[in-house]
């Protein structure tokens, strides 16, 4: 088959010509070509293939297929990441935070967390540093007074040093009120935020021990105006306890990372910077897409 551009008044056309429309040269050229065809090749298939050209008129034309009242319009395409504009980092400081993966202390570890997903955020976004359970002990006699501690020692910011200044001064003191310190990080939140573009990252070593129900409120966070993205990275999750923050995770539209060996530790900071690194890439590539 042979393809020619036609042209008519005021519009374009494209004009499909099948071998065999011009009298004059390409009845023979067809034969021809039909002829070396069969001599190359008479199988089934080829024959099969061959026979839809060889039906009805050999002369007729395809009729001119013009264009008229064209529109043209870019693809379709879903809507790409956004890059996060604000960020909570949420550090759990209840006692047993102390505790130790191997060699290291979990609090210290989640400092090092911490300070990795801050280091390496986009330059444009603001993060702002809480702390719960910071207060009173960790025995019954100090819970009233940890369960209602949510601090926040850095307000919105794009001040890293000031960030990781403050999540190097948190100790391991009391209990955990999860559900608490999410309810506070969604009031510091945008109302009528994007998806992706608001972000609360908990680090925490266990499951609400303040009577909260942090399931339902990271839920609310997710599917409510802010439509913020829950994430939770553990230190040593005792296995009774991280379905329990899996849950959290889960309703908060985000993941949840259990790190349990110094290995792990080391792969989990790794690979939080290395993410921060390729969203400040993209950012900077395209001005406005990130993972």
């Amino acid at each position: 088959r042979r393809h020619r551009m036609c042209t008519a008044p005021a519009k374009l056309a494209l004009c499909p010509v099948r071998a065999g429309c011009d009298r004059k040269t390409d009845s023979a050229a067809g034969d021809n070509t039909q002829g070396s065809t069969r001599t190359a090749d008479s199988s089934p298939e080829i024959e099969a293939y061959l026979s839809q050209f060889k039906a009805g008129d050999p002369e007729a034309c395809f009729n001119d297929p013009a264009l008229v009242d064209a529109s043209f319009a870019a693809p379709v395409t879903a809507a790409g990441p956004v890059p996060p504009a604000r960020v909570i980092v949420a550090i759990d400081a209840s006692g047993s935070m102390a505790g130790r993966v191997l060699r290291r202390q979990k609090l210290d570890l989640a400092k090092s967390a911490a300070a990795a997903f801050v280091e390496e955020l986009p330059k444009t976004a603001e993060a702002g540093l809480l702390v719960f359970g910071q207060a009173g002990n960790n025995r019954a006699d100090g819970k009233m007074q940890s369960c209602a501690a949510v601090d926040l020692p850095v307000q919105m910011t794009r001040d890293r040093a000031a960030l990781v200044r403050a999540v190097s001064t948190i100790r391991a003191v009391g209990w955990t009120p999860l559900a608490t310190a999410l309810k506070r990080a969604e009031a510091l939140l945008a109302a009528n935020g994007r998806p992706g573009e608001q972000i609360i990252y908990v680090v925490s070593d266990g499951q609400e021990t303040c009577g909260g129900d942090p399931v339902a409120v990271a839920r609310s966070i997710n599917q409510g105006s802010t439509k913020a993205i829950v994430n939770i990275i553990g230190f040593a999750v005792p296995s009774g306890e991280e379905a329990s923050l899996q849950a959290v995770a889960a309703a908060g539209g985000g993941s949840f990372v259990n790190a349990g060996t110094d290995g792990e530790v080391d792969a989990t900071v790794g690979r939080i910077r290395e993410d921060g690194r390729k969203a400040n890439n993209r950012v900077a590539q395209s001005g406005d897409v990130a993972q």
